[in-house]
């Protein structure tokens, strides 16, 4: 099992895990609510069933009559009990239906909910009940009334169910999300490895040749005596690749500098005052529509220079063209242009298109230019054919 189905299958199976514990909590609400709302009706119930019992004769024809449509209309019962507590045998009857705990609570506050599952011989495990203590001129009475819930069951049946299709529902859509974005996820990271390792190979590769080659050029120094001319020029080129060293090490700097910069001293700025510095014979400057933005103006100016610049040595000889209108800022050139398939990578630090590399250059300023162009609000775009020229589009 790869990463990435590792990775969905923990993510689906936390996410299933959660849903089934909100649904159990859920059913277990539903079902206390349920019962909740029963245990209303059957006290509501209880009292009516005691009025009729012991109020017939105080209540007039039309008070009876409304009684009884009431408790006719209330929910359906199974039996009622009605024990006179002044009896000797009172307890024994109550205790045929109600826990000593529920015995006690009937005579201290004239009310008690009969529970489910008690397990008594005389009720059904099934059973709810509710009763109350009436007094009348007769003597105090305790009123119990019995019912199955024939709601609960049906209740506890469909959100049961309708739990297991939302589960299995859940777990097929979850899956398959978690499989599209971890496979994206993993190829994300599989791609920001390779870029890495393809940043630290190229590097790697444009460090090691001026040591080398300085490398070289002290061995062959050391080989014999030599006259001082010679020194001069051995250590002219061991000079020469310092600098190459050093130029590099500085565009890294920048590079990993660039978004922090970008953010610190900002200033408002025409693009026009930005570009004019680079106007020359190989530089055509067009002015169409002007515009200003908040930028760090030297990154920026870097940025543009770097573009620029490559405009300028691949442009076989050919003005390079800056158009700058309303929003937006595009360059071009007619130079060899960029391979198709190395148009994806051409922002990537020291990568270079096979065609340029008849040029000198380290490959890391267009990755610079990108990401102060990116930092600054500019979306950039790229269109450029072989031999046809390439064309940068700066939108922001």
């Amino acid at each position: 099992m790869n990463i990435g189905q590792r990775i969905s299958w923990v993510y689906s199976a936390i996410t299933i895990l959660v849903v089934v514990l909100v649904g159990c909590a859920f059913w277990i609400m539903a079902g206390h609510y349920c019962d909740y709302i029963y245990y209303r009706h059957l006290e509501e119930k209880v009292e009516y069933m005691a009025k009729e019992r012991f109020e017939r004769d105080e209540m007039d024809s039309l008070s009876y009559r409304q009684l009884i449509e009431r408790r006719a209309h209330a929910i359906s019962t199974d039996r009622c009990v009605f024990v006179n507590l002044n009896d000797a045998q009172a307890y024994d009857q109550l205790a045929a239906c109600l826990s000593d705990a529920e015995y006690h609570t009937l005579l201290e506050t004239h009310a008690v909910r009969i529970q489910r599952d008690r397990g008594t011989s005389q009720i059904d495990g099934d059973e709810m009940g509710a009763g109350i203590v009436y007094s009348d001129n007769e003597g105090d009475f305790a009123v119990l009334l019995f019912s199955h819930n024939p709601y609960l069951r049906d209740l506890s049946q469909s959100i049961g169910w309708g739990l297991l299709v939302v589960v299995v529902f859940t777990a097929l859509l979850l899956y398959l999300i978690s499989r599209l974005y971890a496979a994206r996820m993993v190829n994300d990271i599989a791609e920001a490895y390779q870029a890495e390792r393809l940043f630290i190979d190229n590097a790697s590769h444009e460090i090691s040749n001026p040591l080398t080659a300085v490398k070289g050029e002290c061995e062959i120094a050391l080989m014999r005596q030599r006259s001082a001319d010679d020194y001069r020029k051995v250590l002219g080129k061991i000079s020469w690749e310092t600098d190459r060293i050093i130029a590099i090490m500085r565009e890294l700097i920048q590079l990993s500098h660039a978004e922090k910069e970008c953010a610190a001293n900002q200033t408002t700025v025409a693009l026009s005052v930005v570009l004019a510095e680079f106007q020359s014979d190989q530089v055509q400057l067009s002015i169409v529509e002007d515009f200003t933005i908040k930028a760090n103006v030297t990154l920026l100016q870097i940025a543009f220079r770097n573009i620029l610049s490559n405009a300028v040595k691949y442009g076989n000889g050919r003005p390079v063209s800056v158009k700058v209108n309303r929003n937006e800022v595009v360059v071009s050139d007619q130079g060899i242009g960029i391979p198709q398939k190395d148009m994806p990578h051409i922002f990537n630090p020291f990568y270079r298109a096979l065609n340029a590399t008849v040029q000198r250059g380290h490959g890391i300023g267009l990755a610079l230019a990108y990401k102060i162009f990116r930092a600054t609000g500019f979306k950039v775009r790229v269109k450029s054919s072989v031999d046809q020229g390439t064309t940068f589009i700066l939108r922001r």
